[in-house]
């Protein structure tokens, strides 16, 4: 693991270094040179925040020689990546032990402020993100729900890209028909900047060919484009349009003995399960300075994807999933106490055509709705850190008829108090209880 920043925080003991140091565990150097976090509003330096955090700007990016973001992040940081089912492009993610299962489920993954964590079950697709193009990674644990609310307990991961893209072209190969193509471009005045990149990743299977004469071989193409104009001095407006494809086949199941004796081999002989995806996303940002202490920022976001998986027996069914959202926050920054909050909503749909039917006859919906306000108060050289979130989530499945209700309530509370120039200590802790017809209480320090 080479964890290029750490910011050693952790609840109650924890003592944080603040000065410019290094130190080195084995091979692996630590740097812990304060660095600025913006993940949860507040703009603080990791060593003066409540709760423990992780950066890595797009030089350790560059640095670590990683492929993808799935690559990066098993590699360079404590987050932990394990396979899908043979999915090459969409793998599980967990952070502070929820497990690989339903881990992805307690961790909200956001790309410059979008939310990506689907209304669905299924995890975080982040293997359609350009490598290249990012700038630092955020990963902030434990202290996520009051701004993120639903699905944030272990804590959150943050991409921002850059506001310019590099300018490149590059072509990988490798054995097993690894190929990996790329194209970044970038044009900047000085009111509007326009960011356009295409990649294309193809990986030719380890597996030995089906009855189709296929391996399972996979191919994934991603394409996005960027625009930022600044309007005003004092406002920006973002729009993003992006599409991504994707077509692979799994490889079948494995017995002990025969992945010993040749891993490469079709372990039940069936025909491998094929997926096709096809997914477009839409989102528009207005960030805007009202005066020198208010800040608001308006998003709005539209993903409609649709997806096929065919098995050995046959179609698996067609679902046509959209999912739409929209935010406004505030920040208000007045000498020493700085005070956030908003309100987010989010609405999902699933719409599939079973095995055999000739309509969508299955729809699924879920729909969020929530607040939150945070404030941060700097008493001589303590952060004195609290917030509060209200969340509601309804469900609706058609063919049952069957609706459901969850209330989320959230707490944060936090302390940092500086001791000197070279040592600090914070405190934090989270409470966060689900009002379910079967009580579940979860509290995380």
């Amino acid at each position: 693991m080479n964890i290029k920043k750490l910011s050693l925080v952790a609840a109650v003991s924890a003592l944080t270094l603040t000065t410019a140091s290094n130190a080195v565990l084995g091979p692996i150097p630590i740097f812990l040179n304060p660095v600025k976090v913006s993940a949860n509003y507040f703009n603080d330096l990791d060593t003066h925040a409540t709760f423990a955090s992780e950066i890595y700007s797009s030089q350790d990016i560059k640095e670590s020689g990683s492929n993808n973001l799935y690559d990066f992040l098993s590699n360079n940081t404590s987050i932990t990546i394990t396979p899908n089912a043979g999915n090459k492009f969409s793998q599980k993610i967990d952070m502070r032990g929820y497990g690989t299962t339903n881990g992805h489920q307690n961790i909200v993954i956001t790309v410059d402020g979008v939310r990506l964590n689907n209304h669905t079950s299924s995890s975080q697709s982040i293997g359609n993100i350009i490598l290249n193009n990012i700038d630092r990674i955020e990963i902030t644990k434990g202290s996520g729900s009051v701004v993120y609310g639903d699905g944030a307990m272990s804590g959150a991961i943050h991409i921002f890209m850059k506001d310019a893209y590099d300018s490149y072209v590059e072509l990988e190969t490798g054995n097993y028909g690894v190929i990996n193509k790329s194209i970044s471009t970038s044009s900047k005045s000085d009111v509007l900047i326009i960011n356009a990149a295409i990649e294309t990743q193809e990986r030719g299977g380890f597996s030995v060919a089906d009855s189709t004469s296929n391996k399972d071989w996979g191919k994934q193409t991603n394409k996005e484009i960027d625009l930022k104009i600044d309007a005003t001095n004092n406002t920006q407006i973002q729009l993003s349009l992006a599409n991504n494809d994707s077509d692979y086949r799994y490889p079948e199941y494995q017995t002990i003995s025969q992945f010993n004796s040749d891993p490469t081999q079709n372990g039940t002989g069936r025909n491998y399960a094929h997926s096709i995806i096809n997914s477009d996303d839409y989102s528009l940002g207005i960030n805007t300075k009202i005066n020198d202490t208010l800040t608001l920022d308006i998003k709005t976001t539209e993903e409609e994807k649709t997806s096929e998986t065919t098995f050995w027996w046959g179609s698996g069914g067609i679902k046509k999933d959209r999912k739409t959202s929209d935010s406004l926050t505030f920040n208000y920054t007045n000498n020493n106490t700085t005070i956030d909050g908003g309100y987010s909503k989010l609405y999902g749909e699933r719409k599939e055509k079973s095995y055999g039917s000739s309509t969508f006859d299955k729809l699924t919906t879920k729909d969020n709705k929530g607040y939150f306000v945070q404030a941060k108060h700097l008493i001589d050289n303590t952060n004195y850190v609290a917030g509060y979130r209200n969340e509601s989530v309804d469900y609706f499945y058609n063919k049952t008829s069957a609706t459901g209700n969850h209330d989320l309530t959230a707490y944060n509370f936090g302390i940092n108090k500086k001791l000197d120039d070279n040592l600090s200590k914070p405190l934090a802790s989270c409470f966060n209880p689900f009002l379910l017809a079967m009580t579940e209480r979860t509290k995380c320090d």
